[in-house]
């Protein structure tokens, strides 16, 4: 912490300007250098004399400004935030305060604000430790005339910098957007080269063609389009090339299948880039529903009843004007039923405003499709979940309508609702399991989730496990044995148990039985883990490990210790009864009877002794 005592140098009041009319000798160099009309400049200064002789350099330049001048570290940082400045001149070296620690001070709150070192010393270390560290620039007192040409010019980098990052952020915003339109449009969206080769392609492609976006790029537009189509698509491209727009152009494709598409062409060629930006709608159905209505009524019908998705015709005033056979089977309805009527007599209360909304979108744009999910009620009173696009045909004359293609989504629906539930009895299960559980990614080994017994088991709060690794419940000594664990099983290994010491927070050591699996969480790989806390049990079978050895210890000075002395006595007996008294040394036999009599009392005492230990 900087701690500095004020000077007598006076503090300049921010709502006084330098005015250079004062001054007979001041230049007009503010205007020249560009610089504002009027300036905050916070001075960090403690000598009267340099303070002067700074204010009357910018005076003489012409630059109008409102100062403050600090000198202690809480002066600074509330004049940073209340006063606001544009540029900060601080010298280098003060009795308490250090130049380099307020700039570092200053990027914490005004980051973006040029700071510019004025200082009679500095050297060329410490200058060049000062750009290394961000210094804007520096100057020194014996050249201040260069403080306003230095002021103009950080100010101009600080201004190009704000505007190439307000550039960079709306061009960032630009191309999110536009990636969101392309993901979402159900057009294709692509690019050619001058040659027809696809340059890139929106995710429609897969759904349009039968081609993912990576498949289709590189590859030649004429390879897949019809023979009877290619010299006119070739001499369109051409006059693309050219200058000319391309509007309303068609042609076949083929899909990886084998099967053609028509699609809806809509080119512009870019010269600088060399590129021809297209849009590609799939008009198969509409060029096959005006050959069938061209052709005869009975071969529209014939479409209409074989189509594998539901089809009606509405007037523009959203009356059913025909349905195909499809889709009286997908809404439940017969043809005469539903013909006639409003298109929103049979949705759901609820959904009726998004489905009228999206009608009203297609007739307001004539161009575009508009893709829905609503209710739609049965001849039986229940619902079912359909999928509908509507697409404004008004003025295409053999047809004069809005067409409505749309399936039947239920089981997807009740699949999703399953799922949820499904996720619901997870979170219910982990949560109220007994025994400690979580989740952790295997990429940074990061809690994902911990379940209240977790919690409680170790001590840590959600939020503290939740900021945490599981190393960080490791002994330092089982890092790296973790890591080459969820490395060798993050890909192949589903299911791992293990036992393994953790640390509660209160530094306590446990031993756990692990046992994980590997999930996938939110798109990425996770271990889900339960621990079983085994240090009672462990340290039981250590108990009773320890008494086994005790007890083999006490069986073992039975069987040997016992042996020897009692031996001995049983072969003085014999001595005894068998020798010829006069030759016995009688007192040298009763010696070595109290002898072993002695040892042998000495191992029952040592057996009694450990016994007694064991029963403890």
């Amino acid at each position: 912490m900087l701690s500095m005592k004020r000077t007598d140098i006076p503090k300049v009041n921010p709502d006084t300007t330098a005015d250079k009319s004062h001054e007979p000798n001041a230049e007009p160099g503010a205007a020249g250098m560009g610089l504002p009309n009027h300036i905050r400049i916070l001075f960090i200064e403690d000598n009267p004399d340099d303070l002067e002789l700074l204010t009357h350099e910018l005076k003489r330049n012409g630059i109008q400004h409102a100062a403050c001048v600090v000198q202690t570290q809480a002066d600074y940082e509330r004049e940073l935030v209340s006063f606001n400045p544009q540029v900060i001149l601080s010298d280098y070296s003060l009795p308490s305060f250090n130049g380099l620690s307020a700039f570092q001070i200053k990027q914490n709150i005004l980051p973006d604000v040029p700071f510019i070192i004025v200082s009679g010393t500095i050297g060329d270390e410490n200058a060049v430790a000062l750009i290394r560290n961000g210094i804007t620039d520096y100057v020194l007192k014996e050249n201040i005339y260069q403080v306003p040409l230095k002021i103009a010019r950080a100010l101009k980098e600080a201004a190009e910098r704000k505007e190439k990052a307000m550039t960079e952020t709306l061009l960032s915003r630009s191309r999110e957007q536009l990636q969101k339109i392309l993901d979402q449009s159900l057009d294709m969206i692509c690019t050619f080269d001058e040659a027809g080769t696809f340059l890139s392609a929106s995710a429609a492609s897969k759904s349009i063609l039968g081609y993912k976006p990576e498949e289709i790029i590189g590859k030649s537009a004429w390879s897949i389009i019809h023979p009877d189509d290619l010299h006119r698509s070739m001499d369109t491209l051409g006059k693309v090339v050219s200058g000319l727009d391309a509007t309303n152009f068609e042609n076949r494709y083929r899909t990886s299948e084998g099967k053609y598409v028509w699609l809806h062409w809509s080119a512009k060629w870019d010269a600088r880039e060399k590129v021809s930006y297209c849009v590609a709608r799939d008009v198969t159905e509409k060029k096959q529903a005006e050959a069938l209505l061209q052709s005869s009524e009975k071969r529209f019908k014939a479409l209409l009843e074989n189509s594998t998705d539901g089809l009606s015709i509405y007037s523009q005033e959203g009356v059913l004007l025909e349905i195909s056979l499809s889709g009286q089977k997908i809404l439940n309805y017969e043809s005469d039923a539903l013909v006639g009527k409003s298109f929103l007599d049979i949705v759901h209360t609820e959904d009726r405003a998004k489905v009228k909304e999206a009608f009203d979108y297609v007739i307001d744009q004539p161009e575009l499709v508009k893709n829905i999910e609503y209710r739609s009620l049965l001849s039986d009173g229940s619902y079912r979940w359909i999928e509908l696009n509507f697409q404004n045909q008004l003025k295409e004359p053999a047809v004069a309508a809005i067409i409505a293609h749309y399936r039947d989504i239920t089981e997807r629906k009740l699949s999703q609702l399953i799922i949820h539930e499904s996720e619901e009895k997870y979170r219910t299960l982990f949560d109220m399991s007994p025994f400690p559980m979580w989740v952790f990614d295997v990429e940074t080994f990061r809690f994902l989730n911990v379940n209240n017994a977790a919690i409680r088991h170790y001590g840590y709060s959600r939020e503290e496990f939740l900021s945490m690794s599981i190393k960080d419940i490791r002994p330092a000594n089982d890092v790296g044995k973790i890591e080459r664990i969820v490395s060798r099983t993050k890909t192949s290994g589903i299911f791992s148990r293990g036992v393994f010491t953790h640390i509660r927070k209160n530094g306590q050591r446990i031993c756990v039985d692990i046992q994980s699996n590997l999930i996938e969480l939110d798109g990425r790989k996770a271990r889900l883990v339960l621990a079983n806390d085994i240090t009672v049990h462990v340290r039981y079978v250590k108990d009773i490990e320890e008494k086994n050895k005790r007890l083999n210890e006490i069986a073992w000075i039975q069987s040997h210790g016992v042996r020897a002395p009692l031996a001995r006595i049983k072969g003085l007996i014999e001595l005894i009864k068998f020798m010829p008294a006069e030759e016995l040394d009688l007192q040298e036999v009763l010696n070595n009877i109290i002898v072993s009599a002695d040892e042998l009392d000495n191992i029952i005492h040592e057996i009694v002794r450990k016994t007694e230990q064991l029963e403890n």
